[in-house]
């Protein structure tokens, strides 16, 4: 178990998982990739502004951010030749399956405690 997300390494993802999150890793063979924690934290239909009728799903998610660094040295342990950094959390907004991220806020959160935090406020009943 860790407790300050910057401290996240190979084969801590379980901690994470325990959250609801879900991992997602960039798809390429670059010894550089983003890897991604995610959970969404809700959604809402909105039928329509004034003026006009839009039915887009809008989606709110929580987003751990972390590039993952690769190394290919064959004389140290598997775990040794990855290196994460910690880029956030960020609170996202989607809009439908297809649009994607249409902005994110960086949140102030740096450890599991506060992520737990984080998720409870916008999960409580």
């Amino acid at each position: 178990m860790f407790e300050n997300l910057e401290d996240y390494q190979w084969g801590n993802e379980e901690d994470l998982l325990s959250l609801g999150l879900e991992r997602w890793e960039e798809s390429t063979t670059d010894g550089v990739r983003e890897l991604h924690f995610l959970r969404s934290l809700g959604t809402s239909l909105i039928t329509s502004f004034p003026g006009e009728l839009d039915e887009s799903r809008y989606e709110l998610r929580l987003c751990v951010k972390f590039m993952v660094y690769i190394s290919d040295n064959p004389h140290v342990r598997t775990e040794e030749n990855f290196d994460y950094g910690f880029e956030g959390v960020f609170l996202q907004v989607l809009q439908g399956e297809k649009d994607g991220v249409l902005t994110e806020f960086q949140t102030r959160t740096a450890t599991m405690h506060e992520l737990r935090s984080l998720i409870a406020n916008f999960t409580s009943d």
